[in-house]
């Protein structure tokens, strides 16, 4: 019940599903507790004509997300592993415009990659 288990390919950067146009601001919440938290910024964001691309780490925040802000404009992933190309292959599929990670751990090479492709 740790991970979704048709949706593991998303940890590897993995993607299915194509980058919506326009504007992309990408939200990264920990769990349960950052998702609920990013939610206001989410839709301010959604107010202001933006899609949102919203990572979790966990399946309970995953649920929470399609419960609590079921919007056309927002896409929820599984944040990848801190793992270089895993992460650069995430990063280069959704390309986003601006992020922010709203979590206590730091990943390195996540950061190190937004860095690299001009991310802020």
């Amino acid at each position: 019940g740790k991970e979704d288990a048709d949706r593991l390919g998303e940890r590897r950067g993995a993607e299915t599903s194509d980058r919506p146009p326009g504007t992309l601001i990408w939200l990264h919440a920990a769990s349960v507790g950052e998702t609920v938290s990013v939610l206001p910024v989410a839709e301010a964001l959604l107010a202001a004509d933006a899609r949102v691309l919203l990572t979790t780490g966990t399946v309970t925040s995953a649920a929470l997300l399609r419960q609590r802000l079921p919007h056309p404009g927002v896409v929820h992933r599984f944040v990848p592993l801190d793992v270089p190309a895993w992460v650069g292959r995430f990063l280069d599929h959704w390309r986003p415009d601006a992020g922010a990670l709203v979590e206590s751990e730091l990943w390195p090479n996540l950061l190190a990659a937004c860095r690299a492709r001009g991310v802020p």
